[in-house]
């Protein structure tokens, strides 16, 4: 029986300053990992001289829609901290050396943490010290039953989400900002043939100006892959972050004139001349970023314009985007 603590409804700041003190034991468990979660995570592990343990879940579902990193996951095993899995875990118990204990509803991502703008409603509690042992032992406890998770396992677990069954592409163009859009959206994003891309874009990001059909540029180096029915995740680089989803609706197109009419730059025709139009897919109506970290995409892979997505990065920026707004959403569903 635990007889109190201290609560808190953004539990990020509370377990980042016990992890960047700790000493001899970290075990953290948590059915979900956003890829910047797990930067931090590793970034602090590989200076630390404790041992740290992460218990999850790999379900691929969980992994196709972007609550669980596979990316992330594999940077953890990276920096030295130990993974384990049990397909039954729901709780999300954050254990510190021998007496910090934080349970609560938040998982390892920023939203859950508190680390966005937009984070979700969520309540921990940081246990008293008389009620730490308990806790770590019954984690022990789950960690010692758990399976251990190694670079096999992971790539299983790609494989494993990529062949998840996807509901039917919706033929009619609809407005709505409904659950149903975004689980649409994810599940076109499984379709076999459908590349997954990342494109940034100049400017500070406008979202009106995806709200109808439209169309981005890309170098003049070559005509790029984008094929119709790819989905682009839209980055604005002044802003840093992604803003729109959208779906690729023409094969590419050399016109330098159109790009140098529609742009206002006199060079941007040399410099970009090739046109792929696009059709909206979930564009939230107020200006709402998701940062390259959270994807697990650096700046210098964006260099050459556009960069292919795993299903698992994709699918946490679509979701990052719906939630930032949820009830708020301007969406297009277009088949």
């Amino acid at each position: 029986m635990i007889n109190g603590g201290q609560t808190t409804t953004s539990a990020g700041r509370t377990l980042f300053d016990a992890l960047e003190s700790a000493t001899t034991d970290i075990l953290l468990t948590s059915p979900y990992l956003s890829m910047g979660v797990a930067s931090r995570l590793s970034q602090l592990a590989s200076s630390s001289a404790a041992r740290w343990r992460l218990l999850t879940s790999l379900d691929p579902s969980a992994a196709a829609n972007g609550f669980l990193s596979v990316k992330g996951l594999r940077q953890l095993l990276d920096s030295g901290i130990e993974v384990a899995s049990d397909q039954s875990l729901h709780a999300k118990v954050f254990l510190v050396d021998d007496a910090f204990a934080l349970v609560g509803s938040a998982n390892l991502t920023g939203s859950g943490l508190g680390l966005v703008s937009r984070p979700n409603l969520e309540l921990s509690v940081r246990l008293r010290d008389s009620d730490v042992p308990a806790a770590r032992s019954q984690a022990e406890q789950w960690w010692n039953a758990a399976a251990k998770v190694h670079e096999d396992q992971l790539t299983r677990l790609e494989e494993a989400a990529k062949q998840l069954p996807r509901a039917p592409r919706v033929s009619v163009p609809r407005i709505g900002g409904s659950t149903q859009d975004v689980e649409q959206l994810l599940a076109d994003a499984r379709a076999d043939g459908v590349s997954l891309w990342i494109k940034a874009q100049y400017g500070p990001g406008y979202p009106d100006h995806w709200l109808a059909d439209g169309w981005f540029s890309s170098s003049k180096k070559g005509k790029p892959s984008f094929r119709p029915g790819d989905l682009v995740l839209v980055y604005a680089k002044d802003s840093a972050g992604c803003y729109a989803a959208v779906e690729v609706a023409d094969d590419p197109v050399y016109d330098p004139k159109f790009v140098q009419a529609h742009s206002g730059s006199p060079d941007s025709g040399d410099r970009w001349p090739w046109v792929t139009r696009t059709v909206p897919r979930l564009v939230p109506q107020a200006l709402t970023l998701v940062s390259l970290d959270e994807l697990g995409v650096t700046p210098q892979g964006l260099q050459g314009g556009h960069v292919r997505l795993e299903l698992s990065e994709f699918a946490a920026g679509v979701r990052l985007l719906a939630a930032a707004q949820s009830g708020g959403l301007a969406a297009v569903v277009a088949g």
